[in-house]
This record gives C-alpha cells, structure tokens and sequence, in this order.
C-alpha cells in the first residue's frame, strides 16, 4: 500500500512480475500492484522524467481514495502492459494542466487496461493549448487500451494533434466509448470497437 505519489524520474523504468493487464480490480490478474490506501487523496503514480517507463504493473485504489491513477508528465515516458483502474478520477492522464504547462511528445502506451475508474478511462490532452498555445501532447502511439466501465469516457481527447490509436476497446462508458474535442487533430485510428 502507498500513501503518498510515487514519482518515477528520467530514465527510469519500474518493471513488475507478469502481466498487468487483466479486467479484475485487484484479483489474481495482477501479480504486481501497486495500490493506493483508502485514506489517500493524491494521484497513484507521476512519470516526471524523460524516457521514463511503467511495465507489467497494476495501479490500483482502495475503496475511499481520491485523485487519479497515473499521469505522464515528459517527453518519450511509455506505459507497456500496465493497468489503472479503480480509481475516484481518472485511469490514466498524458498531459498538461491549465496551471502546469509540460511538453509530453513521443508519449507510448501498449496493452493497457483503464476500467472502473470514476471520471475517464484514459485523458489525453495539453490543456494549456486551450489559451491559444500549440498543444504539446503529440506523436504518441497508443496499441491495444481496454477502457471499459468507467464513469466518463473509455478515451477522452483534448488538445493534441498527430497521435495514432490501434485496436482500442472502449465499451460500457458512463460517457462515451471515445470522445474527440474539437482540438483534436490529425488523429489516426485503426480497428478498434466503441459503443
């Protein structure tokens, strides 16, 4: 159990035993978890640091717990066969916030669960690009999500331009499976399965 933010810096990768990324909030599908106590109100874990990755591992929240699952904070960070579920806010975030101006280009995520988490499954955006400024959350690759039963939407999609989605599947969403803001731009997807 943690209780506070575990903050993953450049270069590092936190890699777990087998893989991550069965639909069972905390059953025997995750071998290793990290997970966040019931009485913390921080996000689970931030990838600060260039090039800095999470592989094979569950992000997960006791009941009661508050704030968001995983936040990719940097350039060219990667998330690989890794779950985040279970959460009060969001599953996982790439991205900037109105107050935090970050440039997350070159961002990967393969083979990821985001289910069962209060608001979205996965946020992509740069909400600074919101003011005018060119968004810089760009030419990421995103292979395999599943992003189901969460209390917004499966994918949400902000200000961000040239990322490319493979094989997502993002059902049963409170909102929808995959919600695009005008400030999405020249976004590719292939296969995939929404309803």
């Amino acid at each position: 159990l943690i209780s506070s933010t575990i903050d993953v810096k450049e270069g590092v990768a936190v890699i777990g035993e087998g893989n991550s990324t069965a639909f069972s909030n905390g059953s025997q599908g995750y071998p290793t978890r990290i997970t966040k106590k019931s009485t913390m109100n921080a996000l689970g874990v931030s990838l600060t640091g260039f090039r800095s990755k999470l592989e094979n591992i569950a992000v997960l929240s006791q009941s009661c717990a508050g704030d968001s699952g995983i936040w990719v904070k940097a350039n060219y960070c990667s998330l690989v066969s890794v779950a985040s579920s279970g959460h009060a806010g969001v599953g996982i975030k790439i991205g900037s916030e109105a107050a935090t101006a970050l440039n997350c280009n070159g961002w990967y995520l393969e083979r990821i669960t985001a289910a069962q988490n209060g608001t979205h499954g996965v946020y992509i955006a740069d909400v600074t690009a919101l003011s005018g400024g060119a968004a810089n959350v760009n030419a990421g690759v995103f292979v395999g999500g599943d992003l189901r039963s969460n209390g917004g939407d499966g994918l949400l999609l902000g200000a961000q331009m040239r990322n490319t989605f493979i094989n997502i599947l993002a059902e049963n969403n409170t909102g929808y499976g995959i919600h695009y803001s005008s400030l999405t731009l020249e976004c590719t997807f292939i296969g995939g399965d929404t309803n």
